[in-house]
C-alpha cells in the first residue's frame, strides 16, 4: 500500500486550465507525499492532468446524486482499490486553493475539521430525501442534537481512521442508491460530533477562509493576516485577480 501524508478529494467539472491551477497549487502548498485524486464530471476531458500522484475519476453523471457523499464515497473506494491511503483526507472544491505551507503539521493536532455554521435542524426545508432514509435511519441513528449545522464539504478534513469508518457508515446505502433534497451538509458534522470529542475538532476559522461570493485579492490579503491555511471561494476563471494572486504566492 502507498502512504501518503494528506490525500486531497477535489470534485470537479471545471476547465482543465482552472483544474490544472489548483492541481499545482495544492503540490506547491502541500509539497510532501501528497496524493490528489480528482472526481471529474463526465462531460469534461482533464485525463491529461493525471500524473504520478494525481488521479482522475470520471464520477458517475451528475444526475446520479444531488448530493457530494457519493463523490467522496467513490474517491474512497478508488483509494482502496489502488492500495492508496493517507494520513488525513482533505475534501475540497475547485474554487479553493491553499495560501501557505504547513497545513499537515495543523491537521495531526485533530481528529477531523468541520464548519460549525449553526441552523437548527427543522428550520431547513431541504431536510428530508424523498425516500425517507435521512428520516429512517441517518437522523434516527444521528441524533438530531448533533445535526443542527449546516457545515461544507469543502475544505473538511479528516484523519484516516475517521475517513474510513465515515465512508463506510454512510456506504452502506449511498454506494447505490438515489438521493434527492437530502440533508448531506448535516450529515458529516452530524457523525463527527456523534463519535469525536469536541476537543478533537477544528473550527473552519481556524484554518480556512469563507465568504459567500467570489473573493477578491483583498479577501485574500485578509487571510493571509489571519494564518489561515485555506481559502474559499476563489473565481474559477483563471485569469481572475485573486486566483492570479494566489498563484503568485511565494
Amino acid at each position: 500500500m502507498t502512504q501518503y501524508k494528506l490525500a486531497i478529494v477535489m470534485l470537479t467539472h471545471e476547465r482543465s486550465d482552472c483544474v490544472e491551477d489548483n492541481i499545482k497549487n495544492f503540490l506547491r502548498f502541500n509539497p510532501n507525499q501528497t496524493l490528489i485524486i480528482i472526481s471529474n464530471d463526465r462531460g469534461l476531458d482533464i485525463s491529461h492532468l493525471a500524473q504520478d500522484h494525481v488521479h482522475i475519476i470520471n464520477r458517475r453523471p451528475k444526475s446520479w446524486c444531488d448530493a457530494m457523499v457519493p463523490y467522496h464515497i467513490e474517491a474512497y473506494d478508488y483509494m482502496r482499490a489502488n492500495d492508496l491511503a493517507a494520513d488525513y483526507v482533505v475534501t475540497v472544491s475547485s474554487n479553493q486553493m491553499f495560501l501557505r505551507t504547513g497545513f499537515y503539521d495543523f491537521v495531526q493536532r485533530y481528529s477531523a475539521g468541520y464548519w460549525a455554521r449553526y441552523h437548527h435542524f427543522r428550520w431547513d426545508p431541504w431536510c428530508r430525501c424523498e425516500d425517507k432514509l435521512c428520516d429512517t435511519f441517518y437522523v434516527d441513528d444521528l441524533k438530531e442534537e448533533n445535526l443542527h449545522n449546516l457545515s461544507n464539504h469543502d475544505g473538511m478534513f479528516f484523519r484516516w481512521d475517521v475517513f474510513s469508518q465515515m465512508m463506510d457508515y454512510f456506504g452502506v446505502h449511498f454506494r447505490t442508491r438515489y438521493c434527492v433534497h437530502m440533508i448531506e451538509e448535516r450529515l458529516y458534522a452530524g457523525y463527527l460530533l456523534k463519535n469525536i470529542a469536541p476537543e478533537q475538532l477544528a473550527e473552519f476559522d481556524q484554518y480556512n477562509f469563507f465568504n459567500w461570493s467570489d473573493c477578491g485579492v483583498e479577501e485574500v490579503k485578509a487571510a493571509q493576516e489571519r494564518n489561515l491555511y485555506m481559502i474559499k471561494k476563489i473565481s474559477r476563471k483563471y485569469q481572475d485577480p485573486a486566483r492570479v494572486y494566489v498563484r503568485s504566492l511565494p
